[in-house]
Order: structure tokens, then sequence, then C-alpha cells
């Protein structure tokens, strides 16, 4: 995350800066010389380190020829992540030619919003509904699985949930289709 933020230093002056925690300063070389009544543009890089939904806070302290200035400088992580309410789907038993829909709940535990790009399944007996969606922070919606079996035996799958930023969250689902129940 950047942030710029001009500094006025009235005078020439020479700046030397200087930022802790997960708080970095971009800058073309050090120190920076300020021609007087001119000002400079400073970088601020904020790169969490720990509890993604923690506020973090450090003072920017800057050296210069007329005394020292420090400025606060915070910053909260945005993050989103992906919750599903069940670890696996199990269709148990189902006739051939038959339909049985479940549900998965699918849900943004983060404080950002979250873009499902792709839902996917690597078996044609098993489908997914919606195939994309968005789900803003703390909000859940309902996607829909499909098991239509075509011919008898156990069937498995895996159900491939894409978004940007995250390796895909992955979904076994299983069923026994048979001639008759």
């Amino acid at each position: 995350v950047y942030k710029r933020q001009p500094l006025i230093i009235e005078g020439g002056s020479e700046l030397t800066t200087e930022v802790a925690g997960p708080f970095s300063l971009v800058a073309d070389g050090m120190p920076i010389v300020i021609p007087p009544g001119q000002h400079s543009e400073m970088t601020v890089r904020f790169t969490p380190q720990s509890d993604p939904s923690a506020l973090q806070a450090a003072k920017l302290s800057c050296t210069t020829s007329l005394g020292e200035i420090a400025v606060d400088v915070v910053g909260t992580c945005l993050w989103n992540q992906l919750v599903l309410d069940r670890p696996m789907v199990d269709f148990g038993r189902q006739a051939i030619g038959g339909d049985r829909r479940i549900n998965i709940i699918a849900a943004n535990s983060g404080n950002a919003p979250l873009q499902i790009n792709q839902i996917s399944s690597n078996n044609s007996e098993f489908t997914v509904s919606p195939a994309s969606f968005a789900l803003a922070p703390g909000e859940k919606r309902f996607v829909s699985v499909d098991y239509t079996p075509i011919d008898e035996g156990r069937k498995e799958g895996l159900l491939s949930f894409e978004s940007e930023g995250h390796p895909p969250s992955v979904v076994p689902v299983q069923g026994l289709s048979l001639i008759h129940i």
C-alpha cells in the first residue's frame, strides 16, 4: 500500500528520515535536499507482518537543519478470505438419471471484498452454480452443487474455488450412483 504526502520545509534543508515496524520509506537516495520554498514527495510503504486485522502505527521521524519533525503513520491491512461451511460434499446414493442438490455456504471472513473468479468441477456429473460471484466483508451466500449420475458406480470429483491472490480452495465431492435405489 502506498501513500504520497508532500513535505514542505521553508528554507534550504537537508532531510534524513527513519520509520520502523511494517512501514518503510521509498525514496531516491538519502539524504534528500529540499531547496528553499520547495517540497518533496516521499512514499511510505506499509507491509503488515502480523495480525492482518490489527491497526498498526509508527512514527516517521525527519531530522532537518531546523530540528526534528515527527509524523504519525497508521495502517490497517485489507484482506479477504473464503470460508466454506464443509470440507467435502457427500451425495450418498442416487439413482442414475436422477438429480440431487446440496448447497455449500461460502463466506468472506475478511475486511475487504472477495471476488471468486471461477468455480469449476473436474467431473461433469457434479456441476456448480453460480460459476463466479463477489462477497463483501462478512457476506455469505449459497453455492449449489448438483449431482446427476449418468452411469453406475462410485463417483468422485473436486470443486475448485479460484480467486485472485489466493491458492484455489478445493472441496472433494462424491456420490454412489445405482440403477435402482
